[in-house]
């Protein structure tokens, strides 16, 4: 099976085979056809199956791309997540002959730069949640053509403190909007929200509980005043090619990324307290290599393309 025999159109081969893509995965030829339908639907399966393609395939070449009005809304989380969406979609566009557009909404950016790329009538945005919802308020993110709203990380978004965000952005486009969740786990909590929001769900469902066997797993059990000497000792045995450290509380990331820069190890931190410009460049340091550590609070845990 191809990515055509989904119904997708041959034009999206080029994008998919400068990833090495060419035999969809099963979440995709699950998914793909559903949304393509323009059916509410919940796309659910393991971190690293490809669920951002099994939405964002569909629901791009639903576009229109002879207007000038927004059409589909991506919610992440993280601006990690809604930045690595927005590539992929640009990705994608580039394919498509490049008339589609979209658009990143993300805090620690000026409004004023944003509002000035809206002006260009993006297709498509992905957005954090918050700053989705400053821009709706203020008039500037018109949301009365959009013909779906994509949740992504939906477990983590509807039952979070953020949930009542999500939910306005979701309540401001027309009552007729696809939905898509999209997500690697799903609680019942979660099940619960999305009935509330899409009765006649259809799931794309894999299911999430499944691990690599090539993952092998240990534990160290170790006096906390010597969890950093241990991490140390750990890179310095391992010199792995990469290394993702996940710490519990923040500030014990830039302590840690300290401590292991002064043993002259290369390590940068991330976490959910810091701006724009430092997450961006510790994660540029860390895919390039030049920070084979990236100490990290669960903010690295969703999603993202490492």
């Amino acid at each position: 099976m191809d990515f055509t025999d989904l119904g997708l159109e041959s034009i999206w081969s080029p994008a998919l085979a400068t990833q090495g893509i060419d035999v969809p995965t099963t979440i995709q030829q699950r998914a793909i056809p559903l949304i393509l339908q323009g059916l509410d639907t919940y796309v659910g399966a393991e971190t690293g199956t490809g669920k951002t393609l099994a939405y964002l395939l569909p629901l791009m070449q639903r576009l229109d791309a002879s207007t000038k009005s927004l059409q589909v809304v991506v919610l992440a989380p993280t601006l990690e997540l809604a930045l690595q969406t927005h590539r992929q979609a640009q990705a994608l566009a580039a394919a498509a002959g490049g008339t589609l557009r979209s658009q990143a909404l993300i805090g620690g950016v000026s409004y004023r730069r944003q509002l000035e790329q809206l002006k260009k009538k993006p297709h498509i945005v992905s957005a954090t949640p918050e700053r989705a919802t400053a821009l709706i308020v203020q008039g500037k993110l018109k949301m009365h053509e959009v013909t779906c709203i994509v949740v992504d990380e939906a477990d983590l978004l509807l039952v979070s403190p953020i949930g009542e965000t999500v939910m306005a952005v979701i309540h401001a486009a027309p009552s007729r909007r696809q939905l898509v969740f999209v997500s690697a786990t799903r609680g019942q909590n979660t099940s619960e929200y999305i009935r509330q929001l899409a009765p006649d769900v259809h799931n794309a469902d894999t299911g999430s509980d499944r691990i690599s066997s090539t993952i092998e797993h240990q534990f160290v059990i170790v006096e906390q005043r010597k969890k950093s000497e241990m991490v140390r000792r750990m890179v310095h045995a391992v010199q792995p090619e990469r290394a993702l450290v996940f710490v519990h509380r923040k500030v014990r990331a830039e302590e840690l990324a300290g401590a292991l820069t002064f043993h002259h190890q290369r390590a940068a931190w991330i976490h959910g307290s810091a701006n724009k410009t430092e997450r961006q460049a510790a994660m540029d340091a860390f895919r390039r290599g030049d920070a084979p550590v990236l100490i990290s609070s669960d903010l690295s845990a969703r999603g993202l393309d490492l």
